[in-house]
């Protein structure tokens, strides 16, 4: 009997589970425990209880047994149980059933929290988001927000979604101390659809926060618009950052942002910062697909890569900034690295279009990305076209053009200015119509000419070289209207 007991027992238990495995696998999840995985182990744990009890009845030899008897021995082994209470569990293996079936149900998940859930907050009825995030169960966990909600959010849970159920539904943040929304280290969290403004960040993620924003409107915080910063990364994606009291998105700390399809315009300071040993895709996915971003109007530089960055940029438009005055299209500076892959067009802003100090510029073809034209403009900025210092490195090709760029006297001004010991390589790259003059070597500067260029029709020298001996250049293909001063190497 003890032995078809035990049988019975397990095959329910085992049955129970392979039924429990089966429904997670349905909805696309991992095995959770449910009432039935809870029932089938406490009949076996029953059932090899009732084994180990001292038995009532005198022993007979075994005979062959109906199922059915087997489990009413399993339902008679329960009672018995309910009887003898405590004698039979004081048995050594009693004891270790019991700390085992304890154990496992405390370590379980929820099978609850792992259920997709769906809640609209309606925020005209002053529903609340953050009573949603901490008291619903339930993952992944989709927030429909109806209106504007007038709260800060945080978020530390895995799995959340924020969709604004209408243009212009969204969060307004009315501490300006806090962020409206702040993201800490939960991962796989979207906010899509909406408008956020208000608090003091738009948007923060931080401590290794996972995430996306899409589809949305940040503006008019009190500092920046998008902050990813402390090791976390982001999706930025077909969003309009406006108006913000700093920047529009910033990635710092060791962060990493993909940033496409965007408008960040009329921001106070910059317009995108890349810092503190971050890096960014601006303009191209990972994959190579072209998703170009509109950033202009802002007061300081368009874009800022520093402290040991990296940025590389694909169909972007860089236009009008430095509003406040003598600002740059893009500024790499600190030992960071700038690559223009293509179709890049830096102009109009009141500084250089791109200022180097101390880092690299590479502009064209890039080994492991495959995407094509490769061509960039930088035009008609007020201070040059590009203007490098301190050690900056420049690696020009693949039909880069520099053309029509005004003179500032806060700026060299020149297409291409190299100061204090720059290097200069240049090839298939035009350089024409620049105000000063086309390219200017000084202090200890060189440049490398290779074939392709066209570097003519500038004002005053074509190739000028200046305060203090070591520029030099090497290469045939020289500019016609060469600086005599300039010496080869």
């Amino acid at each position: 009997m003890k032995k078809s007991v035990f049988i019975v027992a397990l095959v329910l238990f085992t049955i129970l589970a392979i039924g429990n495995t089966a429904i997670a696998g349905q909805k696309g999840g991992t095995s959770t425990p449910t009432t039935a995985t809870y029932a089938g182990i406490a009949l076996f744990a029953l059932a090899l209880v009732r084994i180990g009890a001292p038995s009532r009845r005198t022993a007979a030899p075994p005979l062959q047994q109906h199922p059915c008897q087997a489990l009413a021995d399993l339902v008679d082994g329960v009672s018995l149980l309910a009887y003898r209470g405590g004698q039979a569990m004081t048995r050594w293996w009693g004891g270790i059933l019991l700390f085992a079936l304890l154990t496992s149900l405390a370590l379980m998940p929820d099978a609850a929290a792992q259920q997709p859930v769906d809640v609209t907050v309606n925020c005209s009825s002053r529903h609340s988001i953050t009573h949603v995030l901490q008291t619903v169960s339930g993952s992944p966990l989709t927030i429909t927000v109806r209106g504007t909600c007038h709260e800060n959010v945080t978020i530390t849970r895995n799995d959340v979604t924020l969709r604004g159920a209408a243009p212009g539904s969204g969060i307004t943040g009315p501490d300006a101390t806090l962020n409206t929304i702040t993201i800490i280290s939960a991962q796989r969290v979207m906010l899509d659809n909406l408008t956020v403004s208000g608090g003091s960040n738009g948007v923060m993620g931080w401590g290794g926060a996972a995430f996306t924003v899409k589809n949305s409107t940040i503006q008019n915080t009190g500092a920046n618009g998008i902050v990813v910063r402390s090791n976390s990364r982001a999706w930025i994606e077909s969003n309009t950052v406006t108006g913000n009291a700093s920047s529009g998105i910033v990635v710092r700390g060791s962060s990493n942002g993909s940033i496409i399809n965007n408008t960040v315009q009329s921001n106070t300071t910059f317009g995108i910062v890349i810092s503190e040993g971050s890096s960014a895709r601006i303009g191209v996915t990972e994959g190579g697909t072209a998703a170009g971003n509109l950033i202009e109007g802002s007061g300081a530089d368009g874009i800022s890569v520093s402290f040991t960055s990296s940025a590389i940029l694909y169909g972007n438009t860089i236009q009008h900034n430095g509003l406040s005055g003598g600002y740059e299209g893009i500024s790499v500076t600190l030992h960071s690295t700038l690559a223009l892959l293509g179709l890049n067009t830096i102009t109009a802003n009141t500084g250089p279009g791109i200022f180097l100090r101390s880092s690299s510029l590479r502009t064209g073809r890039m080994g492991g990305w495959t995407i094509t034209p490769n061509t960039n403009e930088i035009s008609n900025n007020i201070g040059g076209g590009i203007d490098a210092t301190q050690n900056s490195l420049l690696d020009l090709r693949d039909g880069l053009t520099i053309t029509n760029n005004q003179s500032s006297p806060n700026w060299f001004s020149f297409g291409l200015s190299l100061d204090q010991g720059s290097r200069l390589r240049i090839s298939d790259t035009t350089v024409t119509g620049n105000a000063r003059g086309g390219i200017l070597l000084s202090m200890a500067s060189t440049a490398v000419f290779r074939g392709g260029n066209n570097i003519s029709a500038n004002t005053g020298y074509d190739l000028q070289c200046q305060n203090g001996a070591g520029s030099s250049y090497s290469g045939g293909n020289l500019p016609p209207n060469t600086d005599p001063s300039c010496t080869p190497f």
